[in-house]
Protein backbone atom coordinates (compact mmCIF):
# COMPACT_ATOMS: atom_id res chain seq x y z
CA UNK A 1 0.00 0.00 0.00
CA UNK A 2 2.51 2.67 0.81
CA UNK A 3 4.40 2.27 -2.97
CA UNK A 4 0.97 2.67 -4.32
CA UNK A 5 -0.17 5.69 -1.88
CA UNK A 6 3.41 7.21 -3.52
CA UNK A 7 2.09 7.06 -7.11
CA UNK A 8 0.65 10.47 -9.44
CA UNK A 9 -2.71 10.30 -9.48
CA UNK A 10 -4.16 9.94 -12.57
CA UNK A 11 -7.89 11.23 -13.90
CA UNK A 12 -7.68 9.33 -16.97
CA UNK A 13 -10.89 9.60 -18.29
CA UNK A 14 -11.74 7.15 -21.70
CA UNK A 15 -13.91 9.73 -23.00
CA UNK A 16 -11.20 11.99 -23.28
CA UNK A 17 -10.59 10.48 -26.30
CA UNK A 18 -13.91 11.67 -27.55
CA UNK A 19 -14.05 14.98 -26.92
CA UNK A 20 -9.97 15.35 -28.30
CA UNK A 21 -11.44 14.29 -31.61
CA UNK A 22 -14.78 15.73 -31.79
CA UNK A 23 -13.30 18.65 -34.51
CA UNK A 24 -13.01 15.49 -37.14
CA UNK A 25 -16.89 15.13 -37.05
CA UNK A 26 -19.62 16.95 -38.14
CA UNK A 27 -21.73 19.26 -35.67
CA UNK A 28 -24.78 16.58 -35.70
CA UNK A 29 -22.03 14.28 -34.83
CA UNK A 30 -20.35 16.41 -31.84
CA UNK A 31 -23.79 17.04 -30.71
CA UNK A 32 -24.62 13.27 -30.28
CA UNK A 33 -21.72 12.23 -28.96
CA UNK A 34 -21.71 14.67 -26.65
CA UNK A 35 -25.02 13.97 -25.40
CA UNK A 36 -24.24 10.19 -25.19
CA UNK A 37 -21.04 10.85 -22.74
CA UNK A 38 -23.61 13.82 -20.74
CA UNK A 39 -26.32 10.44 -20.49
CA UNK A 40 -23.44 8.32 -19.42
CA UNK A 41 -22.37 10.86 -16.57
CA UNK A 42 -26.00 11.09 -15.72
CA UNK A 43 -26.40 7.72 -15.11
CA UNK A 44 -23.41 6.95 -13.16
CA UNK A 45 -24.83 10.07 -10.61
CA UNK A 46 -27.83 7.96 -10.17
CA UNK A 47 -26.05 4.91 -9.38
CA UNK A 48 -24.13 6.49 -6.83
CA UNK A 49 -27.00 8.00 -5.44
CA UNK A 50 -29.17 5.17 -5.36
CA UNK A 51 -26.20 3.31 -4.20
CA UNK A 52 -25.29 5.17 -1.30
CA UNK A 53 -29.04 5.78 -0.36
CA UNK A 54 -28.51 1.62 0.49
CA UNK A 55 -25.78 1.79 1.66
CA UNK A 56 -25.84 3.70 5.14
CA UNK A 57 -24.56 1.22 7.61
CA UNK A 58 -21.15 0.63 5.98
CA UNK A 59 -17.93 1.87 7.91
CA UNK A 60 -16.64 5.56 7.47
CA UNK A 61 -13.86 4.63 4.95
CA UNK A 62 -16.63 3.52 2.18
CA UNK A 63 -18.74 6.84 3.14
CA UNK A 64 -15.85 8.83 2.19
CA UNK A 65 -15.24 6.87 -0.92
CA UNK A 66 -18.66 7.68 -1.84
CA UNK A 67 -18.65 10.86 -1.31
CA UNK A 68 -15.45 11.00 -3.19
CA UNK A 69 -17.31 9.67 -6.21
CA UNK A 70 -20.52 12.14 -6.36
CA UNK A 71 -18.23 15.25 -5.70
CA UNK A 72 -16.19 13.76 -8.99
CA UNK A 73 -19.31 12.61 -10.91
CA UNK A 74 -21.26 15.99 -10.36
CA UNK A 75 -17.82 18.00 -11.14
CA UNK A 76 -18.29 15.77 -14.31
CA UNK A 77 -21.81 17.07 -14.82
CA UNK A 78 -21.07 20.55 -14.43
CA UNK A 79 -18.38 20.31 -16.84
CA UNK A 80 -20.18 18.79 -19.53
CA UNK A 81 -23.06 20.97 -19.40
CA UNK A 82 -20.57 23.62 -19.95
CA UNK A 83 -18.87 21.90 -23.04
CA UNK A 84 -22.20 21.32 -24.45
CA UNK A 85 -23.07 24.94 -24.77
CA UNK A 86 -20.37 26.18 -25.47
CA UNK A 87 -20.89 23.82 -28.72
CA UNK A 88 -24.00 25.60 -28.86
CA UNK A 89 -22.99 28.71 -28.61
CA UNK A 90 -20.10 28.33 -31.34
CA UNK A 91 -23.11 26.92 -33.69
Amino acid sequence: MNDISNYDVSLYLDFNIIITNLDLVDDEQKQILVSNIKSKILELKELLNERQSHRQHIPNVGKQMFKQQLALVETLEKWIIDFENSLKEKN
